[in-house]
């Protein structure tokens, strides 16, 4: 069963939802190579590859896109990691 993450960006009084599932490794290695020259193309691409469901708006709208993709990285950091030798 793929992980999702439920997202929700407020934007002008209005509310937004969309549904994301954990990226690939795939996903993660093209974005990661687009990031360093643009961020934003970097979005879209973690985005549309991760999407499930959602309001299409935030495809559409470079503050929601921007926002839902800071949250997403946030959100699939390890909660906790540690090195033991």
């Amino acid at each position: 069963m793929t992980k999702t993450v439920k997202i929700q960006v407020e934007l002008d009084k209005e509310k937004y939802q969309c549904e994301l599932r954990r990226p690939s490794v795939e996903t993660l290695s093209i974005v990661n190579k687009v990031q360093k020259n643009d961020e934003v193309k970097a979005a879209q691409i973690l985005v549309a590859q991760c999407w499930v469901s959602g309001n299409e708006e935030i495809k559409q709208d470079g503050l929601l896109l921007l926002a839902v993709a800071t949250e997403f990285g946030k959100s699939n950091q390890p909660k906790t990691s540690i090195i033991k030798n």
